[in-house]
This record gives structure tokens, C-alpha cells and sequence, in this order.
């Protein structure tokens, strides 16, 4: 017996039999987070990137006061050049579902971040600031949302599946938000997450509470997050995690099967529910239906609508490639793995919770739901990751437009979730000092060899020093996951994960307000020249991000980002539709000047085969095409030769030159 490690009695944190305590720690948690919250958004605080058009006009940042911690990143050019001038473009453009700087049709309903005007975003709570603030409050806001919804929201998830057990509950939540998988794609996956996690919260205590005004109180946010989840209408995201959440609940319904409670008020539960489902499906239908023109025009673009995925082409070793994360930065990232952004992800233990399960069925015939039930579709993940399904399957799961490294995202989280979970049950399987030495040699071994197989895959970025640190790090979590009797596991385990991960809360920097795009250069110059003339349209002429600049000041501008083709302004510059593959598509129109007096256009699509969303025009910039679709004002982001600007007249040359075209 000497060689055994004695089991010790774990607490019941849950003795009082509520589905969440709302003790004292629990309750100064939650307003700690509301307060913080809510002074960020009355200061306009909040992590965007937009200060990094500072750096474009040669303004210093301490003299700006934009930043109060970090650097803005430009690796996040879909946040500071693209999201953030299409949001401040539609408040100042009456918050319209239609706007021509976005597309064609009603395209601003296929954007969660964008709000609408009315009653519309009644559902989409990450959008309210937007109707109750000021522009830059609205976007603080937004992103505060984001942070503080999936904190407090994975807060209250881990508090049910952990048995109320804080700490943990606690240490989840941070886990989650300190991912690099989070800070690299400016916390927009924790707007799917805080729903997922909400909508899986308020359901559970729908479902098993028993008084009607509780019910009541958690079927409003149930309504909300099942609307603004749906609403998100980013299938390679939201598939997966459809599948996830619907895991969890069933997992947790059949592990806490109550009769009781589950059957307590019925009548009025089922009366609620199909109160849930019917406002739910008007709403959304009615969203759908007034953007039904933009998304049927999405689905037929070359991209991203008519992309087939077949699944399979993602290396086994990229499961573990978070481990490696600590070595890279958005300037120093394996060319294979494209950028910082599509490196990030989660750290992932599912393999020794696969053991763990395994095993503890095996001995003691016992089966959590929950974790058995997350890991068998964790599997199904793993074979589309890597094997692929026959094309049927791929259809029926609607898995054919979910790219294997998109899916990855949401697998690497379902490992941190079962993780966490897992960290909070007790086991009644002792383990002997043989086993432990076992576990941590296997462990070493495995990581050491996969990390090998993943140095290979990248051409041998990392050191062979970094290799052996992850293999050291990493296999003593396997060994701390495998003693769970040992007093201080869990606090080792977690201290271990956060200061792996706490580097990245340097990843967004600390910002206040948007002036480094409302009061932009350029904005002010163009500003007299809209305010006179407010309904022409203008195009660019050189560098595409000033199109996107143009945007902050309510113009209406023909390229720049553009989610859906104007199929109609097309035509005038390519009758024939020879072209039709690369305009028909989501992205950047970049446009440069083509003269051989004949008023010709060539259309080119990027050279960067990886890279789908942007292509180039070349056209005459006093041509009839451009005057045709009603372009009167055209910025340049250089110096015009005299034969570009033959029909024009120079209205403002401050910073860059805009010519008014000559009717």
C-alpha cells in the first residue's frame, strides 16, 4: 500500500442542491465584471487596433494619447481598416440594412457587427451601445462585450458542469480568454462563445428550475442568445459549434436526469419553450427574408459561396500547435501557417481525457455523459480534420463548407471545456507511483516526437531548445491531469496555463475612443467636400485602404471592402461577364488606372492563390464607365500623371489629391 497515492474526500460544492450558488464569491465576481465594464464603456475604452492609422500619417501615438497600454497590431487589418469603417460608416449612413459601401442588397443583415436600424437588433445585444451611445461608446461597447460576455458567460457555464466548484470555474473562464485563439481575432470568437455559453446556461435553468418567475427571468436571455447565435451567419464557426453546444446539453441532461425538477410547472415550461421557438423563428425568419437577395447573391459568388470542402488536408500535429505558441509573433510565424492569426487556437489535453474516460469505463463502468458524449464528437471532428468524409456525409452534417482549419478552432475549445470539466471530478481510481512514472515518460515522449513531426512540418522554425521546454512543460500537465488525489493539482495545473498564456494579454492594446479614425487626416480633408456634396460617389485611385478611410465619413464610395459584388456596376465595365469569376466574390476592389483611349477595363485576381478576397480593376479614371455607375470625386493615393486627371478638377490637395470629374 505504500505505493499508492491515498484518495482524500472531495467537498460537494454544490451540498445545497442549486443548479449555480450565487454565494458571496459568486456575486462580487459578477458586479466586479459589470462595474469594470461599464467604466470602460463610459471612458471609451477598449482594444481596437484603429491607432494604427496614426503610423499611416506620421502621428505620433504618445501624442495622440490613443494608447494607454500596448501597440496596435497590423496583422488585424479586418478590425482597424475594414470592421471599424463599416460600423462607423453605417451609423453615420442612418444604420440601414442596405449600403452601397458594403454591397449590394440588404448586405448589412449578414453582418453581426453591423447595426440596423428599428427594432432589429432587439435580439443582438452586442449591438445595443450603438443605439444607446455615442459612436465610440458603442464601439467600446461592442468589444467590452465581447471580453466581459465570455468571461462572465463561460463563468456561469463552468460553475454548472464544475458543480459550483468557483476557482475552477474562475480559471476556465480566463483559460478561455487569454487564448491566443481570443486576443489574434480581436475576442470575435468570444461573441459566438458567450452566446454558445449563455444559451447553454439559461436553458439548463429553464429546464430545471421551479417557479415561474424564475423561468421567466432566464428565458430572456435565452431568447437573446439563441437569436444572436443564429444571427452570427458564419457557418465555418458556427456548424461546429452547433454541434458542440447541443453535446453539452444533452450530455448534462442525461448526467442529471431529475425528474422532478425537470418535470416541475411542464405546462408552463412547454408553454415558454414554444413561446422561445416561435418569436425565435418569426425573428429570424423576417432577418433572412429581408436579406434573402444578399445572401442568395453570397451563395453564388465564386467566393465564398461556392466553395466544396472535402476536409482531410490538416496534419495530425497541428492539434498541438498552441504549444508552440508562446514562440511566435505576428512578425515571426511559420510561413506555412500563414499568419499569427491562423496560427492561434487553444490548448489541447483531449488526448489523456480520451485515456482518462477510457479507462475509468473500463475498471468502474462508470460513463460521464457529458465528457463521453463531447469526445465522440470531438472524434467525429478529428476524422474530418484529417481523414475526410465521403461527400454525402459531408453534406447531411453541413460540414462541406467548413475548412478543416476552421474546425479546428472549435475542437481545440471543446478540449478546453472537457478539460476543465474533467479538472473538477473526483475519481475513485487510485493510482500507483508505477502508473505516475509511466504517465510522464509516455507523456514526455509524445510530446517531444509530435512536436518533432510538427518543427518538420513548418521547415524547422522552431529550436530544438523550444521542442524539449514544450515536451517538459506540457507532459508535467499530462502528469498533474493524472493525479487527481493530489491536494494542489489543480492550482499547479491552472498556474501553469495561465502564465503559459499571459503573454498574450499584451496582444490588443489598451485604447480610448476611435480618433485616429473620426478625426483622421484624410477624413477632415474630404469632410467640407461631402458636407457640400453628399450624394455622389467616389472612387480611389491607388492604395485600397484609403477607399475603406473614406467610409469613416458617411461617402459612398466604389471599392474598397465590398461584401457582396454590385453585379450591376460590373456589367458596365464587363458586358460580356468574361470576368465574372473574379469580381463575383466577397473582398477588396483595388483600382488602378489602365489608358489606351479605347475606355478599356482588365480585371486581375490576386496573385496570392491563398488569398481569395481581393482582386484588381484597371480603368480609365476619366472614362464613361465610371461616370456611368455616378462616380463624381476620385482620391488618389499618389500623384495623378496629367493623363488621368485630363477631365478633371483639383478640389483639395491637403493631404492627398481628390479631382471632382468634369461633367
Amino acid at each position: 500500500m505504500k505505493n499508492k497515492i491515498i484518495e482524500k474526500p472531495v467537498s460537494n460544492n454544490n451540498a445545497s442542491g442549486s443548479i449555480i450558488t450565487f454565494d458571496k464569491k459568486v456575486k462580487i465576481f459578477l458586479i466586479a465584471n459589470l462595474i469594470i465594464f461599464s467604466l470602460l464603456v463610459l471612458f471609451k475604452i477598449q482594444g481596437s487596433s484603429t491607432p494604427i492609422w496614426n503610423s499611416f500619417f506620421g502621428i505620433d501615438q504618445k501624442k495622440a494619447k490613443d494608447i494607454v497600454f500596448g501597440q496596435p497590431r497590423g496583422i488585424r487589418q479586418d478590425e482597424w481598416s475594414s470592421w471599424v469603417p463599416n460600423i462607423i460608416n453605417q451609423c453615420k449612413s442612418g444604420m440601414k440594412p442596405d449600403n452601397y459601401c458594403l454591397g449590394d442588397g440588404n448586405v448589412g443583415h449578414l453582418h453581426s457587427y453591423l447595426p440596423i436600424v428599428g427594432i432589429k437588433d432587439v435580439f443582438r445585444s452586442k449591438l445595443w451601445g450603438y443605439h444607446l451611445f455615442d459612436i465610440e461608446r458603442g464601439y467600446a461597447f461592442d468589444w467590452n462585450l465581447r471580453v466581459f460576455g465570455l468571461i462572465v458567460s463561460s463563468f456561469l457555464f463552468f460553475l454548472i458542469f464544475t458543480n459550483n466548484n468557483f476557482w475552477l470555474s474562475v480559471f476556465g473562464s480566463f483559460w478561455l480568454f487569454l487564448s491566443s485563439g481570443q486576443q489574434w481575432w480581436s475576442n470575435n470568437q468570444g461573441e459566438m462563445l458567450s452566446n454558445m455559453f449563455f444559451l447553454i446556461v439559461s436553458l439548463i435553468m429553464v429546464l430545471y428550475l421551479k417557479t415561474k418567475k424564475e423561468i421567466v427571468l432566464w428565458a430572456i436571455p435565452l431568447l437573446i442568445s439563441c437569436a444572436s447565435f443564429a444571427l452570427v451567419l458564419y457557418p465555418p464557426w458556427q456548424i461546429p459549434m452547433t454541434y458542440l453546444l447541443v453535446s453539452l446539453i444533452v450530455g448534462y441532461i442525461i448526467s442529471n436526469w431529475d425528474k422532478e425538477k425537470l418535470f416541475a410547472l411542464f405546462s408552463f415550461k412547454i408553454l415558454i419553450g414554444i413561446g422561445i421557438v416561435v418569436i425565435l423563428l418569426s425573428y429570424i425568419f423576417w432577418i433572412l427574408n429581408d436579406a434573402k437577395d444578399a445572401i442568395e447573391m453570397t451563395m453564388n459568388t465564386a467566393y465564398p459561396g461556392k466553395r466544396f470542402i472535402t476536409g482531410g488536408d490538416l496534419p495530425v500535429s497541428r492539434l498541438f500547435s498552441e504549444y508552440f505558441g508562446y514562440f511566435i509573433t505576428d512578425v515571426n510565424t511559420p510561413p506555412k501557417w500563414q499568419n499569427i492569426c491562423e496560427a492561434s487556437g487553444y490548448l489541447v489535453f483531449f488526448p489523456f481525457i480520451l485515456y482518462t474516460l477510457i479507462k475509468s469505463f473500463f475498471k468502474k463502468h462508470k460513463t460521464d455523459y457529458v465528457l463521453w458524449i463531447t469526445s465522440i464528437l470531438m472524434l467525429v471532428f478529428m476524422v474530418w480534420m484529417f481523414i475526410g468524409l465521403p461527400t454525402i456525409i459531408s453534406k447531411i452534417l453541413f460540414l462541406h463548407v467548413v475548412k478543416p482549419i476552421r474546425l479546428l478552432t472549435i475542437f481545440q475549445m471543446a478540449s478546453l471545456i472537457i478539460t476543465v470539466i474533467y479538472l473538477s471530478k473526483k475519481s475513485d481510481i487510485s493510482i500507483n507511483k508505477i502508473e505516475i512514472i509511466a504517465i510522464g515518460v509516455v507523456s514526455f515522449i509524445g510530446i517531444y516526437l509530435i512536436g518533432v513531426d510538427l518543427n518538420k512540418s513548418v521547415d524547422g522554425f522552431f529550436k530544438p531548445t523550444q521542442v524539449t521546454l514544450v515536451a517538459i512543460i506540457f507532459s508535467v500537465c499530462y502528469l498533474l491531469l493524472a493525479i487527481p488525489q493530489y491536494k494542489w493539482r489543480n492550482l499547479l495545473f491552472g498556474s501553469i496555463i495561465i502564465m503559459f498564456l499571459l503573454p498574450n494579454i499584451k496582444v490588443n492594446p489598451v485604447s480610448i475612443g476611435l480618433k485616429a479614425l473620426l478625426e483622421n487626416p484624410i477624413v477632415k480633408q474630404v469632410r467640407p467636400i461631402h458636407n457640400a456634396d453628399p450624394n455622389p460617389k467616389w472612387a480611389v485611385f491607388g492604395n485600397v485602404m484609403m477607399a475603406n478611410l473614406l467610409k469613416v465619413e458617411g461617402i459612398s464610395v466604389f471599392n474598397g471592402g465590398k461584401s457582396t459584388p454590385i453585379l450591376s456596376e460590373m456589367k458596365k465595365f464587363d458586358p460580356t461577364g468574361k470576368d465574372n469569376f473574379i469580381y463575383n466574390r466577397a473582398g477588396n476592389i483595388n483600382l488602378f488606372s489602365f489608358i489606351d483611349g479605347k475606355d478599356s477595363t482588365v480585371f486581375k485576381l490576386n496573385d496570392d492563390i491563398k488569398v481569395d478576397d481581393t482582386y484588381y480593376l484597371y480603368a480609365d479614371p476619366c472614362g464613361a464607365k465610371l461616370k456611368s455607375i455616378g462616380v463624381k470625386y476620385i482620391l488618389f493615393t499618389y500623384q495623378p500623371q496629367p493623363a488621368e486627371i485630363r477631365c478633371m478638377k483639383l478640389v483639395s490637395s491637403t493631404v492627398l489629391p481628390v479631382y471632382q470629374i468634369l461633367d
